[in-house]
Order: structure tokens, then sequence, then C-alpha cells
């Protein structure tokens, strides 16, 4: 039994003898290998490693993947060996490269000075330092490699470099963020800086979008860079982009709801200062414009009336501040205005009846309307000194709605004290208009395409005494009167030749001065002005009275300062 165990023990022996043979048999081809490349014999190199076998590759990969590297780095000269060059010396050291080295006397620390000076040789010759470096860094810091900080710096100097000399070829932010990324605090910061500010402009230039815009203004490199927006090249430039982008949103907005939602980012927009909004102006009308229709689809009943007041507090222009007035109109019960000298009775907008009292003349009138509103007939009584006249106004339309008769009777002789005769197309346009008074006088008058009246001549005897011209803006605003009278046969110096009224109107349409110019008889020339003031809701006002209001921004109480005792009041009852 001894013997038998002897031999098995023996036979084992032998066997892990001839293992450790083989391997060392197989060590020695790496190590005559790594030799022939330090020793510069590429011939012995090339025929030993074409004989290579299979085994020694697949026991030894990181030493043979080495020796394989070092080859192409140093005598095949390929550059992008030296990713492999990395990975492989450091895994070979943690193996056999040491013991390997040790055998064949070879300098390990110049094997590496080796390797990495053709890997620097490499970067320095070619002309893609930009990918070549990148791949280095990436190589390097993925194994480990420990190679000497100066020739790291020259590494990452090279790469720094060539980043900035890709971004100033073609600025494009993304090379920019690259930069910034691997060089937070780089030695060209400053020019990259300027380079990504340029990029995200002309980003921002070919795509005018709300997210090209945000990467702009809102970029957090380049925003805590410039520390001041004003500091920015083309900052300028990006606002009035944006200045534009914004009113363009307005302008192609179809609902209203969307519109006010970009009016109201317009106006707040951070990205704009007050003197960068070039479109407030006409976005102010806009607004107004806006602001009044949506007014009125939230007045649904006179409860809501101060919106009314609210609206007319914060907007302007005349035109929707008027209408905005008018929106009471359809809550109005009744409406009465009386002052010492007049009352007045209105019911939704229409004048139902009128007294006015003058010295010892009392004039009183009452109107009635159709079911469109129009005004069909009114009779006014006069009384004075006693006497009573009782006239009746009767119009007349056309199947369009058109008053082409309107005939004035004196009820108590029953004859007519004028009649007015219109031609009227069925459109609206006003072909000629006569007025023939009882006493001789007539009145013709002419109008322009949208109804206005442009002239009115008063003829007595077929003799022009009086002829009166109208001009407008394009607003419709009359801008100019002229006014000619006839001489009459005995003429006084205090008789008016002409007169001529000129009208001025600030930018909201409201007329603010009134100048009249007069030239009498014996040529003297008179010249005065009247000047318009407006109280807050936009209601004529005149400086000597005193104002109370209710809490639609009507006026409801109104104290002459001159003479307390004349005191207007407007009562309204809303249904």
């Amino acid at each position: 039994m001894k013997k038998y165990w002897m031999v098995v023990l023996l036979g084992g022996l032998g066997v892990l003898w001839g293992a450790t043979e083989a391997m060392a048999q197989k060590t020695g081809k790496i190590e005559k290998l790594l030799a022939y490349l330090v020793d510069n014999d590429t011939e012995k190199f090339q025929k030993n490693r074409e004989k290579l076998d299979e085994e020694t590759l697949k026991n030894f990969p990181d030493e043979m993947g080495l020796v394989d590297a070092l080859n192409d780095l140093w005598y095949v000269k390929k550059p992008e060996a030296a990713t492999r060059y990395f990975a492989f010396y450091e895994q070979a050291m943690k193996k056999s490269l040491p013991a390997i080295c040790t055998k064949e006397k070879i300098d390990v620390e110049k094997l590496r000075t080796r390797a990495d000076g053709a890997i620097l040789s490499y970067l320095s010759a070619l002309p893609g330092k930009l990918a070549y470096s990148k791949q280095l860094i990436d190589a390097i810091t993925a194994a480990g490699y420990r190679m000497p900080q100066d020739q790291l710096n020259i590494i990452y100097n090279t790469r720094e470099e060539a980043l900035l000399a890709d971004i100033a070829h073609l600025p494009q932010s993304a090379q920019c963020e690259v930069y910034l990324k691997e060089f937070p605090k780089g030695r060209f910061l400053h020019p990259v800086m300027g380079y990504y500010n340029e990029a995200l402009f002309q980003a921002l230039r070919k795509s005018v979008a709300p997210e090209t815009f945000k990467q702009y203004f809102d970029n957090p490199a380049v925003s805590a860079f410039f520390e001041q927006p004003e500091n920015r090249k083309y900052m300028p430039e990006a606002r009035a982009l944006y200045d534009d982008f914004l009113f363009q949103l307005i302008q192609r907005s179809q609902d209203l709801a969307v519109m006010k939602i970009n009016i109201d980012n317009y106006y707040s927009s951070q990205y704009l200062r007050p003197g960068d909004r070039k479109h407030i102006a006409g976005l102010e009308y806009k607004t107004d414009s806006v602001d009044y229709e949506l007014l009125k689809t939230k007045l649904t009943g006179a409860d809501q009336l101060h919106l009314v007041k609210d609206y007319l507090q914060t907007h302007r222009y005349k035109e929707f501040r008027d209408k905005a007035q008018a929106l009471r109109t359809a809550f109005e019960e009744q409406v009465i205005w009386t002052a010492p000298a007049f009352m007045r009775s209105y019911s939704r907008g229409l004048l139902l009846k009128s007294n006015e009292v003058q010295k010892d003349r009392n004039t009183s009138t009452t109107y009635s309307y159709s079911d469109k509103g129009q005004l069909g007939n009114s009779v006014t009584t006069v009384s004075e000194k006693g006497q009573e006249s009782v006239w009746q106004n009767n119009c007349f339309f056309d199947v369009h709605g058109h008053c082409q008769l309107e005939i004035q009777i004196d009820q108590r002789t029953k004859k007519e004290r004028y009649r007015r005769s219109m031609q009227v197309t069925p459109a609206g346009e006003i072909l000629s208009d006569s007025t023939i008074h009882a006493d001789g006088r007539l009145e013709l008058r002419t109008y322009d395409k949208a109804g206005r009246l442009t002239e009115l001549q008063e003829q007595v005897k077929g003799k022009t005494m009086l002829t009166v011209t109208h001009t407008y803006d394009d607003s419709g605003r009359i801008l100019r009167s002229n006014y000619t009278y006839g001489m009459p046969d005995t003429p006084q110096a205090t008789h008016i030749l002409s007169q001529t009224e000129s009208y001025e109107y600030d930018g909201y349409g409201y007329l603010t001065r009134k100048i009249v110019e007069r030239v009498m008889a014996n040529n003297d020339k008179v010249k005065a002005a009247l000047t318009c003031l407006y109280d807050e809701y936009g209601n004529a006002i005149d400086s000597h009275s005193y104002y109370e209001y209710d809490h639609t921004g009507r006026w409801i109480r109104k104290i002459s300062a001159d003479d307390p005792a004349w005191v207007e009041y407007v009562q309204c009852i809303y249904k």
C-alpha cells in the first residue's frame, strides 16, 4: 500500500512540474516578444509573433494585448493603439508584466516613458487633435493609467486648445457646453462664453420659438458669467426679436381668452424691459378692444355693472370707453337727468321725455319709437307768455327701415312747419337730404359714403345765407368745420362773415381743444380756444363743477362751483 501511494505522489508531482514547465515556456515566449520590441528587433518579433500558439494567447490576454499595442504604437504607427495600451498596461502590471520585465532586465518606467512619448508625438502630429485627445483622456480615465502630470497636462491642454479652435470655426452650443463641462475654469473661458452667447443667438434667429428664447435668456452658465444682461452681446437684438414674437402671437390669436393671455405675457415678460416693448402703443389699443369684448361676456346682470367702472378706470381709448359706457343701457329701466333749467327722461338709452325752461319759455317734448328703436314721432309743447303751441313730428320709413320723410305739423293750425325729404339706398347711403320750412328757408345736406354730413347749405328765396362744410380724419372724427355767412342787406360791424372751427385730439381719441377763428364784417379777426377736460372715467367735465359718481362710473351729481344753487342730478334705476 505504501508503495502505491508513493507512486501516486510522484506521479502528481510530475504532472505539476510538467504544468509549471509548460507555463514557464509560454511566459518565455512573451518575454522574448517584449524583449524584441524593446530592442527594436522587429524582424524577430514578427516571426515569433506569427508562431505564437493559441494556448499562450488564451492564458496571457492582457500581457499579449500590451505587447501588440506597443508594437502598433512603436512600429506599425497606429495612433489608435494608445487606447488599448492604457488598459492592457494596467491589467498586465497586476499580473506577470513586472516579473517579465525583471527577467528580461527591461526598465518598466522607460517602457512607459517610451510609450507615452509615442502617444504624445501622435497627438502633436495628427490633424484630428480634437477627437484623439478625447479618446486619450477617456481611455486614461477608464484604465486608471498613472501618466506623469506634465504629460497629462499636454493632453488636456491640447484638448482644450482643439475645442477652442473648433468652437471658433463654427460656434455651436453643444461644443461650448462640452468645453464648460470639461474645463469649468478653463484658460479660454472668456472667449468660449462669447462664442456660446453667439451660438445661442444664432440658434434663436434660425428658429424663433419659446424654447429657443428660453435657452438664450435663461442659460444659467452664460447668465452667471456676464452677470448683467446688458453685458451680453446680441441682447438688444434678442429682446427685439422677442418683442416682435410676442406681438405676433397676439396678432395671430383667434380666441379672445388666448389673446388676453398673450397680451398679459407681453406686458409681464421678464425678458423685456419697459423700453424694449416697441409695440406698446398699438398693443394698448388691442388690449382695450379685447378687454371690452371680454367685459361684454361678463355683464350678465345689473349687479355686475361695477365691472364697467373698473374697465373705465384702467383703459384709455375713447372708442372702447364709450362702448363700455353704453353697456349700462341694457340694464337701465329708467334714467332721469334733472337740472334747474331742464329735465330729461330715458329708458334703455332712448330719450322719452324732455322739458326745458328758458326765462318765460317752457318746452316739453315726448318721443315714441318703433320696435327697432327708431324714432317714430315726437310731440313738442311750447308755452310762452300764456300762449301754447303743439308741434308733432312724424317719420315715415321705407321697407329697409330708413327714414324717407319727416314732417312737423302745428297741431293748432294743422299746417306744416317743415318737411324733410331723404333719398336713401337699400345699403343706407344718403343720396339727398333737403328740408323746406314754412318761412321759406331751404336746407340742403350732403353726406359721404360713411353717412357723415359733409356740407349744409341754408337758402332763403334762392340766396345762400349759410354754408357749412365738415372734414374728417381716417377715424371718422371731425377735424374742421367752415361756416360762411351770407351778407345781409345792411351789415353791422358785428356781423360774422366766416367762422372756422378746428379740432385737436389726443392719442386716445379724446377732443382736447377746439379753436374758433372768426372774420367780422369790418375785417376784424377773432380767435378763441376751448380746452376740453375729462374725468378718470372718460366723462366730459368742466373745471368749475364738482362731481359725484355711482358704482358704475357714471356721474350722478354735478354742483357748480360758481353757483352752488345749480345742481344737476342723474337718477338711475337698474333692472
